[in-house]
């Protein structure tokens, strides 16, 4: 079988085209000998430990501007989080930040009904 070899110190960003295309390289060390192997599979593997974390806060940012945007009017929401109403202009302006003002709110937290300690959730958010 073919086998693509690269240098310990190669970025692995420089290899990936390889990986692709060959499934896997070995990898050379400083004294140039071969010191092991990276697979796709790794590189797969290491992405999804990165990436889950920011997919899960996408995932959070999204389901909170969706509850939000169902439940408040654009005027009271930038009441809250921007009084002078300059940089909200809609739901996809807020951010986390913004969800939590909106939601730390006695009053609006009433209307959503949520069984939930509003001030144990607004210091998880």
């Amino acid at each position: 079988m073919d086998a693509r070899e690269v240098r310990y110190d190669h970025d692995l960003i420089d290899v990936l085209p390889t990986l692709a295309e060959h499934d896997f390289v070995l990898v050379r060390d400083q004294r140039n000998a071969i010191a092991g192997i990276v697979t796709a599979a790794d590189v797969a593997q290491a992405y999804g430990e990165l990436a889950g974390h920011f997919l899960l806060i996408g995932e959070m940012d999204r389901r909170l501007r969706q509850v939000i945007a169902g439940a408040f009017t654009l005027p009271e929401v930038t009441g809250l989080c921007h009084p002078a109403g300059e940089r909200i202009t809609s739901f996809g302006d807020m951010t986390v930040g913004d969800y939590q003002r909106v939601l730390e709110n006695p009053g609006l937290w009433e209307q959503l009904g949520w069984p939930l300690d509003r001030k144990v959730f607004i210091a998880r958010l």
